[in-house]
Parts: C-alpha cells; sequence; structure tokens
C-alpha cells in the first residue's frame, strides 16, 4: 500500500518538477483510502490547483501509461470525497485509483500510519499545497490537513516552499506568563554543493549534473526570551529526492550516521553526540537520522557544589531545542526529455544517493558543519551571557543578604521580611534568590523578525513592568563582565564589607525595590501584570490612590535603602 502510493506520488511530482512553476503556486493533494475488512483498500491519489495547472495532457498521458504497468488502476469508489475537494480547489489535474491486496489488520493499520508520516513529511516542503488525508476502515474515517502553515511563515530552497510554522515539527512555542510566543522557524540557508557522481550511478544511466543544498534550523524560537535557560536536545536531518520526495529511510543512511563520530562537534559547542536508531526515534516526523545530544556541565561550574546544585536546578526547567537540518538534492540531465527518464532517474538516484555522499563526503561535511555553525552561532552566544549572568547572581544576592543581616535597624529588616512575605533569614535569601531568577529568566525582548501585533500588544502592558527590573540587573553602571569575573576570582560567595560595598551600584537601592517588589507580585495571583488589560484599568479607575500610595512605599523604602548603604560603608 505505502510503496505503491510513493509510485504514484513519485509520478505526480516528476509531472510538477518538470515544470518548475510549483514553488509559488498554491492548490490541493488529497489521498483518500478505504481499508474494509471484506475488500482490498482502495486508494485514490487526486491533485487540483494552481500547482499542477500547466501539466500539459501529453505528459500526463504518458505518465499515466507508464504507471498503469506497475501500479494497475482500477474504478474510482470516493465520488462524495472527490466532489468536495474540486469545489474548494477546482477541476482535477490529476486523478489516480488504485486498490492493495487485502493483508492482516496489524499490517493494515501499520501501513496506514506509515501514509500518514509521509504525507506530513512530504507537507512540509509542499507549504503551497494543502495535503489532504482521509482514511476509512470498518470502525472509524479519519480525516487530516496538512497545511503550510500561517501566511509569510514559508522559506524557499531549491524550487521547494518550505513551511517554518513549529507547530508543524511536532513542537510548541514557548512563552511565559500571558505574553506571547514566536510560533515560527528562522531558516538559515547553507551553500549550494556540486556533486560528483560515482562510476555506478553513470552506469546506471545518470550523466547529469547533482547538486545539494542544507537548511538548518532551531525551534522552538526563544529570541523574545533571551535569558531563559535552553539546551540543545537532538539534532535531526531531513533528507529530500529531487522532486520533493522524503528518504523515510527507503535507503541506506550510512553516510549520514558516521557523522557522530566524523564531524568536529566540539567546533559547534557540543560534545557526547550519539546517532539513535531507527527503532529509538520518536515523533511523528520519521526522521532519517536523529543525533541526541548529552549536557556536559563545563569544569567552571563543577567547582563548586553550590553552583553545580543551581546548574542542575536551572536544567531542570530549561527550554529543549532541536536543531532540525534539510537536505535537499537536485537532478538535471539535458538529454532526459521523456516523463518516464525523469522518474527513472528518481529511482536510481534515490536508491543511490548514500554511494553519491559517500564519494563527495568532505565537501558533504564541510557543507553540513558551516551550515550548523551558522544556525548555532546565536545559540552559543546566548550561553555565554547566561553564564556572565549565573556568575553575577550569587555576588548580587549575597551583597543583599550581608547588608540585611548587617543592619542594626530592626524596623529595615522587619520591612525587608514583610515585603518579601518571610519570616527568617534564611528563607529571605531562598526568595531573594527566586524572584531574582524569576527577573532574569523571564526577560521579554521583542524581535523584529518574529514581531507579530499580539507581540506589540503585549508590550505596552508587561514590558512596563519588567523593564525596571532588568535595566538594574543586566546594566548596572559600574558592573562590568570583567569586574564580575574579577571578583569571582578573588571573592567567596560571603564577600567582605569593601567588597559589598564597591559591588553595589549607586543604583542598587532601586534594583532592590524593585527585587521585592517582583516577589510580591509573583505571590499575588491577582496582581495587575497577570490580568487582562481592560481588569487592569478597571482596577485602577476603582482604586485612584493606588499608584499614589505604590510611590510613598517605593520613597520610603528608597530612603531605607540609601541609609543601610551609607552606614555599611563607614564600616572599618
Amino acid at each position: 500500500m505505502y510503496c505503491k502510493l510513493r509510485q504514484v506520488l513519485r509520478c505526480l511530482l516528476a509531472l510538477v518538477h518538470r515544470e518548475r512553476c510549483e514553488c509559488k503556486r498554491s492548490g490541493g493533494l488529497m489521498v483518500v483510502t478505504r481499508a474494509l475488512s471484506e475488500s482490498p483498500a482502495i486508494l485514490t491519489v487526486s491533485a487540483a490547483g494552481a500547482w499542477c495547472k500547466k501539466i500539459s495532457k501529453s505528459a500526463l498521458k504518458e505518465a499515466i501509461d507508464s504507471l498503469s504497468l506497475e501500479v494497475p488502476p482500477c474504478e474510482c469508489v470516493h465520488q462524495e470525497e472527490l466532489q468536495r475537494f474540486t469545489d474548494n480547489f477546482g477541476a482535477l489535474f490529476f486523478t489516480c485509483s488504485f486498490h492493495v491486496e487485502k493483508a492482516t489488520s496489524q499490517s493494515v493499520e501499520a501501513e496506514l500510519s506509515k501514509i500518514q508520516t509521509f504525507l506530513h513529511r512530504l507537507s512540509l516542503v509542499h507549504a503551497q499545497v494543502k495535503i489532504i488525508s482521509e482514511i476509512r476502515t470498518d470502525s472509524t474515517t479519519h480525516k487530516q490537513m496538512f497545511s503550510g502553515g500561517q501566511k509569510g511563515s514559508k522559506a524557499s530552497a531549491m524550487d521547494h516552499s518550505i513551511t517554518m510554522d513549529t507547530a508543524a515539527y511536532g513542537q510548541n512555542p514557548f512563552s511565559v506568563r500571558c505574553l506571547p510566543s514566536c510560533p515560527q522557524m528562522h531558516p538559515v540557508l547553507g551553500n549550494t554543493l556540486s556533486c560528483v557522481l560515482p562510476t555506478d550511478m553513470i552506469e546506471a544511466g545518470l550523466c547529469g549534473e547533482m547538486s545539494m543544498a542544507t537548511m538548518a534550523t532551531l525551534a522552538p524560537c526563544m529570541d523574545l526570551y533571551s535569558n531563559w535557560p535552553t539546551r540543545l536536545s537532538c539534532i535531526r536531518m531531513l533528507v529530500y529526492s529531487p522532486c520533493g520526495m522524503p528518504l523515510m529511510q527507503q535507503t541506506q543512511t550510512s553516510f549520514l550516521q558516521s557523522l557522530a563520530t566524523s564531524l568536529s562537534w566540539a567546533d559547534l559547542g557540543l560534545s557526547r553526540v550519539c546517532c539513535m536508531e531507527a527503532q529509538d526515534i520518536q515523533g511523528s516526523l520519521c526522521s532519517d537520522v536523529v543525533f541526541s545530544v548529552e549536557t556536559d556541565c563545563s569544569q567552571e561550574t563543577r567547582c563548586r557544589s553550590a553552583v553545580q546544585q543551581d546548574i542542575e536546578s536551572e536544567w531542570s526547567h530549561a527550554v529543549e531545542q532541536t536543531l532540525t537540518v534539510f537536505v535537499f538534492t537536485q537532478y538535471t540531465d539535458p538529454f532526459h526529455s521523456q516523463i518516464a527518464d525523469f522518474i527513472s532517474s528518481e529511482e536510481v538516484f534515490e536508491r543511490h544517493l548514500d554511494a553519491v555522499l559517500w564519494y563527495n563526503e568532505d565537501q558533504v561535511r564541510t557543507m553540513l558543519q558551516t551550515t550548523m555553525k551558522k544556525t548555532l552561532k546565536g545559540f552559543q552566544q546566548k550561553h555565554a551571557a547566561r553564564q556572565r549572568l549565573d556568575s553575577a547572581i550569587p555576588i548580587v544576592l549575597s551583597s543583599v543578604n550581608s547588608i540585611i543581616a548587617s543592619s542594626s535597624s530592626r524596623e529595615f529588616r522587619r520591612a525587608c521580611f514583610d515585603s518579601m512575605k518571610v519570616k527568617s533569614t534564611s528563607e529571605l535569601h531562598a526568595s531573594l534568590k527566586q524572584s531574582l531568577q524569576s527577573i532574569v529568566d523571564g526577560r521579554f525582548t521583542p524581535r523584529r523578525r518574529c514581531n507579530k501585533e499580539k507581540v506589540v500588544e503585549a508590550v505596552s502592558t508587561e514590558q512596563s513592568s519588567l523593564d525596571g527590573w532588568e535595566e538594574e540587573f543586566e546594566n548596572p553602571p559600574e558592573l562590568s563582565s570583567k569586574r564580575i569575573h574579577s571578583e569571582l576570582q578573588y571573592s567567596s560567595f560571603t564577600p567582605t564589607k569593601r567588597q559589598c560595598s564597591e559591588m553595589i551600584s549607586e543604583n542598587s537601592d532601586t534594583f532592590m525595590n524593585n527585587v521585592f517588589e517582583a516577589a510580591n507580585i509573583q505571590r499575588n495571583s491577582l496582581s495587575p501584570i497577570q490580568l487582562p488589560q481592560s481588569q487592569q484599568t478597571r482596577m485602577i479607575a476603582d482604586n485612584p490612590s493606588v499608584l499614589s500610595l505604590t510611590n510613598l512605599k517605593n520613597e520610603q523604602v528608597e530612603k531605607q535603602w540609601l541609609q543601610e548603604l551609607e552606614n555599611f560603608s563607614e564600616w572599618d
């Protein structure tokens, strides 16, 4: 069932690819399967719309005649489905019905599952085409549509329109609170490589020119939350034939599997990359090759047990990202004019693709390495920035705890405890750490390429509350990255009095005021930051003195912190 469907779709895609115009033209593709226990399964493949409109009648007749020798046609029994399909997409330009011999129920279920996966993979590189799958069995009727997603969330490579919708790849966009997420994947295009064909392929009749191109994406997109901890969990490779057919383990992939040991992963900032076995690959994409990436903490993070515990806690809520690498192939032969030659070339090319990769192994490795390095560049920069933040947080917390613990003002200490809703110094330390970590992790930064209307709306309500906390922490006037690391090198996590006074800038009192406010917001389930804009406006209208009271309280806390800093700096 699945193999015959591949043959029919290869025939259709070869016809479309021959015109080289399908990348921007929309349309529909429908695959209807009737698998009843009392009769052989019948499949109908139909295509309509502008994407296949230019197929010539002579080429279509030639293709159908050639296809009927391998896949004998039968009478179509899906007239109702075809009628609905033409109502939505227009006149049919291609239709083919064929039957499959009866098989066991288990094998039928396996075949149907493989067909669904195949259509899903096919839809990823035909984003302009809506692919409809309808399966009828004795007990159920299953309908599913694979679509390219939102308008604009597409990329083009080698005459293919690739969907960039994160949901199409089985991943969920990431967001914090009511802030928006970026549902798109941002592609990084690699170079095009001209390949040399091995002798056995030339003897098999392939005397044209072959080229390859790569494209990679890292998802889900975390650009809006640049401080949130992330880790690369796996790398998956999707390989497509010249007409856009997914390989799906139809041929050997020994070269791609060998990349686990032959690629310079250390240059990509990765270690312990392993190739997963085919039976261990999970998900709906049925990737051709999947590599698992294991996290390796650096020696710097191992040196202190306390820091190591923080790192483990951080990894526990880190967002797992997946690097998806597309490998597109292209084959042109000016001496092939008949559609049967195109289809035959596709089949031979698919069988010998692994040999082509081995024959051009050095160039292919370099191309893949370059593409992945470009894609992971921002990922590595974020991790370096995250390490600088992680090194600063313990110093800030230690300084604040030292000031509060050393204060001679019982009123000031009680005000700090009340603000953080704690009763002891140990609880205060834990609460401060949690609040500060939440501020750092939840930083929201609008990006132009991720920009949507909902992003702009959310910034006006949420960013105004977070900007103050982030700005004071991330850009203190006198706290540079070199200063942070020098302090870490020559001081313990409990700095001396002089070190504390140097580390805290002139705006540290405002920053700590924001930290205490952040703690209250986190603990108050009805805080305005978590309510819709309309409810926030109504709350302020009902309580006109809220802002004035808050400002007065802030001024009092600021004066207390200034006084404690003056007392602290005078100690010798």
